[in-house]
Formats: structure tokens, C-alpha cells, sequence
């Protein structure tokens, strides 16, 4: 028999997030390394990060830069424009 709900928490389409964003997007200032918190280019984790912020109706400021040989990507998030 058919009924009306208050609400349901429909699931997420595609497979599960690689990267903790929930902790990443908490408005602090995060400085991850590749090879360590992310494993593909600066450029592609920057995309994907951009992505998950609008999914979770958040903006991201990021910058990608090199340290002593190593990718960093330097990340914050925040709510509204």
C-alpha cells in the first residue's frame, strides 16, 4: 500500500568517496601531500575537490605547489559563495 513520508535518506549514487571530505571540508586550512593523503596529480585531486564541495553545497579554495620534491595541495572549505 502506497503512503506518504515524512523524509528518507536516499543513498548516494556512484561508488564510495576515496577521500574523507566530511574532515577535509571542516573549514580549516589543509595541507596534504601526495602519495600520502591523495594519489593523483595536483591538478586531478584539485577537480575532484571542487566536485565533492559542490556536492556537499560547499565552495573550496585550492592551490597546488611542490615542497622538497613533493605534491602538495593546500585546501579550504566554506559554506555559500
Amino acid at each position: 500500500m502506497a503512503e506518504v513520508v515524512d523524509s528518507f535518506e536516499f543513498g548516494r549514487k556512484g561508488p564510495p568517496a576515496i577521500y574523507d571530505w566530511t574532515l577535509w571540508f571542516n573549514g580549516q586550512v589543509w595541507k596534504l601531500a601526495k602519495g600520502v593523503d591523495y594519489h593523483v596529480d595536483n591538478r586531478s585531486f584539485q577537480t575532484q575537490a571542487t566536485t565533492a564541495a559542490r556536492r556537499m553545497g560547499k565552495n573550496v579554495k585550492t592551490a597546488g605547489r611542490t615542497e622538497n620534491g613533493i605534491q602538495i595541495v593546500f585546501i579550504q572549505a566554506f559554506d555559500g559563495e
